[in-house]
């Protein structure tokens, strides 16, 4: 069978963990592969390189330099979270988000549209 788990994009699944999540998920990962499940991992990159499973490192966010003087925008730590699990999802769905990582979250000029909008998540 195959398998995908997600773990957490800021926290790599390696010893030693970070917490319960980071434990759990590399347990599983080593008892599916052990009873020939063909497992893919989620998580944030320097996750343990020899765990039995197809690693997929969360990809890197690096925000524009509009966004970054946006005071109204969400944290980045947020934003990074948010776009590591967006191209994953797309990803799974066989959607595969445009090649740029930037988001642009920024008040806009206009009267109809407090935000202009993310070419990535519509968000």
């Amino acid at each position: 069978m195959r398998v995908c788990l997600i773990a957490s994009s800021r926290h790599p699944v390696c010893e030693p963990f970070a917490g319960g999540l980071e434990a759990l998920t590399h347990q599983l990962a080593l008892r599916l592969s052990g009873r020939g499940h063909d497992v893919t991992l989620f998580a944030a990159p320097g996750s343990d390189p020899d765990l039995p499973v197809t690693l997929v490192e969360a990809p890197a966010f690096l925000p524009s330099e509009v966004a970054q003087r946006d005071v109204n925008a969400p944290s980045r730590t947020w934003m990074a979270e948010h776009h590591a699990y967006l191209t994953l999802m797309l990803d799974l769905a066989g959607r595969r988000p445009r090649a740029s990582t930037s988001c642009t979250t920024t008040a806009s000029t206009t009267s109809r549209s407090r935000w202009r909008r993310c070419s990535r998540c519509r968000s």
